[in-house]
């Protein structure tokens, strides 16, 4: 698989956050993948995910997400990186002080978009795409969960991001919500052809909409 065809490459990994160490860690992850990531509480799922961020360092080993080169990283590159990043938490971290409309114009902004107009059109097109345009002018407190997290989708992917690395997004939600989540993300990975790396406990998901699983198990990451 050539470099261009590979959104996520690490070989020979290792990587420490607080008590959890990952090593030897060798994952590819091809453009347009869906991918399950499992384990257990502290085996290392969210530390694996926020070294791709470049928010957990690499200790050693090479690692390259969209193009960019995890070890070496600068600061000043790390926002260009994010902007080709949509990230989903699990807590969400909606701010409740703002509308709907302005949670997601807030991450355009951040990342460089200045046009209004195109603002407006990429704002309202993410929500369209969840089923919540009619929502862009309440406040996130009024929302149910399962409204949120869709609202928390449309944030990630309101700038396009060439991946989608979601942190238990259905961990607090109950089945039926779940499954409308999971099929969210199945569509945009489909229609968008972005790729999408889901951490989750969720195992009535993966049986219900099966793809390729790696799990964090012993400080190793295994398929």
């Amino acid at each position: 698989m050539s470099e261009q065809e590979i959104s996520i490459y690490l070989k020979d990994v290792c990587l420490s956050y607080e008590k959890t160490i990952l090593t030897d860690v060798n994952l590819q992850i091809a453009k347009g993948e869906f991918v399950y990531l499992i384990g257990k509480t502290g085996a290392g799922k969210s530390t694996l995910l926020r070294s791709l961020y470049a928010d957990v360092p690499i200790i050693s080993g090479e690692g390259k997400v969209c193009g960019f080169n995890l070890k070496n990283i600068s600061k000043k590159n790390v926002p260009l990186l994010r902007r080709k990043l949509g990230i989903v938490f699990q807590d969400m971290q909606l701010l409740n002080d703002r509308t709907v409309f302005d949670n997601l114009s807030f991450v355009l902004k951040a990342t460089g978009t200045k046009d209004k107009t195109k603002i407006k059109e990429q704002v309202i097109e993410s929500l369209s795409n969840v089923g919540l345009e009619n929502k862009a002018d309440d406040y996130p407190f009024n929302l149910s969960e399962g409204e949120m997290q869709r609202i928390v989708l449309a944030r990630a992917t309101v700038n396009n991001p060439e991946l989608i690395i979601a942190d238990e997004p259905t961990g607090n939600l109950d089945p039926i919500t779940s499954d409308e989540i999971v099929k969210l993300l199945l569509k945009i990975n489909k229609e968008k052809k972005t790729t999408i790396l889901m951490a989750t406990h969720d195992y009535l998901v993966i049986n219900n909409f099966r793809n390729r699983v790696i799990s964090c198990e012993n400080g190793k990451i295994i398929e």
